[in-house]
């Protein structure tokens, strides 16, 4: 019993993997998009319809699963926005763990419910869509 037990015990210990500290794991990992922290389908966003209204948003790319970062950048393109307000940058692209700011601006936008669309596209997902709530008041 006792024999049976250690090549057992051996047969186990042998058949363990451990990988070696400092690799980085190849495969694409899966990310999530923030806006200021909220996820980019919980997001509103306010502007008022006074000239040179203007403020900065910071967009955040979190990877969620293990993957090589460096090899899968994604590139974001925020357009759909009514006459009379303007994003700058609204296309970019940088690797995941990363932020990007960008300027929303105001001149004299019809008061009124929006949608902004964020388009986020890697290779390993490709073009993902994601609608942003833009309220302009007056």
């Amino acid at each position: 019993m006792k024999q049976t037990l250690i090549i057992a015990l051996l047969f186990f210990m042998a058949s363990c993997y451990k990988v070696p500290d400092g690799s980085v794991p190849t495969g694409a990992p899966h990310f999530v998009a923030t806006l200021d922290g909220d996820l980019l389908t919980d997001t509103l966003l306010y502007l008022k319809t006074n000239n040179n209204y203007t403020y900065t948003e910071t967009i955040t790319f979190t990877t969620t699963t293990a993957g090589d970062v460096a090899k899968y950048p994604v590139t974001c393109h925020i357009h759909g926005q009514p006459p009379g307000v303007y994003i700058t940058p609204d296309s970019f692209t940088l690797k995941l763990n990363n932020s990007q700011k960008f300027t929303v601006s105001a001149t004299t936008p019809a008061a009124g419910r929006y949608y902004l669309l964020v388009d986020i596209t890697s290779a390993p997902y490709g073009l993902q869509s994601y609608p942003v709530r833009l309220m302009v008041y007056p």
